[in-house]
């Protein structure tokens, strides 16, 4: 069977990076000096997502028709005898506060994320100990490994990076000898035929080390090794915590291509497994639903795996004209009907790490060698609809 690989949020726990809502919950604790507090204390936003989301919907306003329509007013007051002028300039005052707070609080978030997610070296243990597993497992029919992430992070390119693995990063990127520098090609091709091991790795929302090119043709370019901030925020290419449509990821270069990969090479692979992922990003998720609906294996492993698939992935409705029967058995597992085809999601519902992968291999193993996930009998299964 061909393996693929997903890495969501989770997978990097192990290398003490928080998940959003460990980021959250550090930023409460740390005594930062944060202006929209307001959106800490509230329960309506229990992780870093739901504060970004909201912070970026009030800048976003602001940029609206609606917003430049408050923009042509907030120095003046309305003609009409309806307003109290001084508690329409309160008003206004307060709004302006609230707009400048966000955006400084967007501010912190953005330096947090920088200092939280750089690649820290004593991990280098670790990573070996979870990776070389996971990349061994994906390899054992083929000689490459195929790994999609929603992380920004660095994890995979230090690991592949380090000393004695023999391993290459493929990513899309290629050395300009002109420019001596590496920037983006898109072309996803080995350059060196030395290598034991090739992995191909496809970072859907970006990464902390590439940046936007100077010149402004926003072409990114690898040469922030260290993953430290650059000195022009709007440079850096990687895609914010957000719960909405990620429309950077669909839209703009490199992502678009990247995404595109993802759409393609994806339904090429028998079994797929998804590591710390919650399924929020609906442009993700449905090519991991439509994966299932293929016949092909899903294998998610959280420690809220059947709850976020059931939040966040089986939560729709289906498609106008789609019947799509799913069943779900009493250890959380879905088998997926779809035009004669049956896929089957497995969730694994444990933590990454170091003490848990070989109980966690041991279980990928025995489902991937199980030919028992074809289901005849629905009887005893709850059923529903997508």
């Amino acid at each position: 069977m061909k393996i693929a690989l997903f890495l969501g949020a989770g997978a990097s726990v192990p290398y003490d990076m928080p998940t959003t809502e460990q980021l959250r919950d550090k930023m409460m604790h740390k005594g930062l000096n944060f202006p929209r507090k307001d959106l800490l204390d509230s329960s309506r936003f229990p992780d870093i997502e739901h504060v970004l989301s909201v912070l970026d919907q009030l800048l976003s306003f602001m940029k609206s028709p609606a917003g430049e329509l408050y923009e042509k007013f907030k120095n003046g007051t309305p003609d009409n005898e309806r307003y109290d002028k001084g508690s329409y300039l309160l008003a206004i005052e307060r709004l302006n506060s609230y707009v400048k707070d966000s955006h400084a609080s967007k501010e912190v978030i953005e330096t947090l994320i920088t200092q939280n997610y750089r690649w820290n070296s004593t991990n280098n243990d670790a990573a070996k100990k979870i990776l070389q597993p996971l990349f061994d497992l994906a390899k054992s029919k083929e000689k490459h490994v195929t790994i999609f992430t929603t992380n920004f992070d660095t994890v995979i390119e230090e690991y592949c990076g380090s000393p004695g693995t023999n391993i290459e990063c493929v990513d899309g990127f290629k050395f300009h000898e002109a420019r001596r520098t590496v920037v983006w090609d898109g072309t996803f091709t080995p350059q060196h035929d030395a290598f034991e091991t090739k992995v191909f790795l496809h970072k859907l929302h970006g990464s902390m080390n590439w940046l936007a090119d100077a010149s402004g043709d926003r072409r990114p370019l690898l040469q922030k090794p260290d993953t430290s901030a650059s000195d022009d925020r709007s440079r850096d290419m990687y895609i914010r915590p957000s719960l909405d449509t990620k429309t950077e990821g669909t839209q703009r270069e490199p992502y678009a291509t990247i995404l595109h990969r993802f759409a393609q090479i994806l339904p090429s692979f028998d079994v797929c497994i998804v590591i710390g992922y919650s399924f929020r990003d609906s442009h993700i998720t449905e090519n991991l639903i439509n994966f299932v609906k293929d016949g092909k294996i899903l294998v998610v492993l959280s420690p809220t795996a059947s709850d976020d698939l059931e939040s966040n992935a089986l939560n729709k409705g289906p498609a106008p004209g789609e019947k799509i029967k799913w069943k779900k058995d009493t250890l959380q597992n879905l088998t997926i009907e779809f035009n004669g085809k049956r896929g089957v999601v497995y969730s694994i519902n444990t933590r990454l790490g170091v003490d848990t992968m070989n109980n966690i291999l041991d279980k990928i193993k025995s489902i991937i060698s199980d030919d028992s996930s074809d289901i005849e009998d629905y009887s005893d299964y709850e059923s529903g609809w997508m």
